[in-house]
This record gives structure tokens, sequence and C-alpha cells, in this order.
């Protein structure tokens, strides 16, 4: 469990929840990070280079399905 830290966000993602992002914000980034809860974001084309590089190591989970 984490506990709050002062002047830090922490969301609690483990329940059903939706995240939104501004595609003017995130632009062409193929992957980025959320400011206030340890998560990483990477989109579709960076799965794919990774796999095709042999990258080993990194958990991918397909948000869409939840």
């Amino acid at each position: 469990m984490e506990y709050p830290t002062p002047g830090r966000k922490v969301h609690n993602l483990r329940r059903r929840s939706s995240l939104i992002f501004k595609e003017d914000s995130v632009g062409e980034a193929h992957i980025f990070r959320l400011l206030f809860y340890p998560l990483v974001i990477c989109d579709q084309v960076l799965k794919d280079a990774c796999k095709e590089a042999g990258v080993r190591g990194i958990g991918f989970t397909d948000t869409t399905k939840y």
C-alpha cells in the first residue's frame, strides 16, 4: 500500500477507471509516464518495435480489455 506524501497526488487505478489523454499534450510521443502515478504508457508502435528488436524483461498490459 502506498501512503500519501505531502505535495504528491496519488490516484487509485486498481478499480474500474478511465484515463483520457489530450492528443495535443501527447503529440507524437510513443511512450510517456504519468506525473503522479508510477505508470508508463506506450502505444502499439513501441510495443511492436520492442518485440521486433527482441527486447526482453518488459511486460505489456492491454488496457483496452478493461
